[in-house]
């Protein structure tokens, strides 16, 4: 019982001829999510920034409002930059508890 091959073509392709490339997965990495979305963790915290901007111990606050370049090619997003009554900025990165 012989295996059945069959030829194959010259090893140099044209664009045209080039195997399709993978598409893009539409999802990210476990623990991302695309920018300006918030996961469950964020729309909650949100919340309580906005209670307290109400009680007047918070000014404002923005969800991935600014970006730090840490080194070339290199950069961080905090989750909330935080401007407190007290004029202190801060920011926001999500933790967990274990």
């Amino acid at each position: 019982m012989g295996m059945k091959y069959q030829k194959q073509g010259p090893s140099h392709q044209s664009p045209a001829n080039q195997p399709a490339q993978p598409k893009k997965p539409d999802t990210l990495a476990l623990g991302r999510m695309k920018a300006g979305v918030r996961n469950a963790t964020e729309a909650d915290f949100e919340k309580l920034l906005e209670t307290r901007r109400c009680l007047g111990e918070v000014l404002w606050y923005r969800f991935e409002g600014i970006t730090l370049r840490i080194a070339k090619g290199v950069s961080y997003t905090p989750d909330f930059v935080v401007m407190l009554a007290q004029q202190i900025l801060e920011w926001v990165v999500d933790g967990f508890d274990e």
